[in-house]
C-alpha cells in the first residue's frame, strides 16, 4: 500500500518536499518541486512535533518509520483544501 506525506521545506530556497513509501516492502522515492500556491493549505503533523522536524532532516528510514506509526494512529493521510474551505 502506498504511502504520501508532503511538507514545505523552508531552507535556502522554499521547496514541496514529497515522499511515497509502500508500508510493506519499504520502497520509497522522494521528489521536490515549488511550494504549493497560496490558495491551498494543508495539514502537517511536523508543526506540533519537534521529533517529526528533526527526522525530517536527519535519518530517511526513521522518518518513515515515524510516519507509518502516525498512519496507523490515524494522524495521516494529510488533507488538503483549496483555503477557506473545511477540510
Amino acid at each position: 500500500m502506498a504511502r504520501r506525506y508532503l511538507y514545505d521545506h523552508h531552507g535556502r530556497r522554499e521547496v514541496a518536499m514529497s515522499y511515497v513509501w509502500c508500508a510493506n516492502c519499504r520502497r520509497y522515492a522522494s521528489s521536490t518541486g515549488p511550494p504549493l500556491a497560496p490558495d491551498f493549505v494543508f495539514d502537517d503533523p511536523a508543526e506540533d512535533s519537534a521529533e517529526l522536524r528533526a527526522l525530517r532532516d536527519a535519518d530517511l528510514m526513521s522518518l518513515l518509520d515515524h510516519l507509518d506509526a502516525l498512519w496507523n494512529a490515524g494522524v495521516l493521510p494529510q488533507q488538503f483544501a483549496l483555503r477557506g474551505e473545511r477540510r
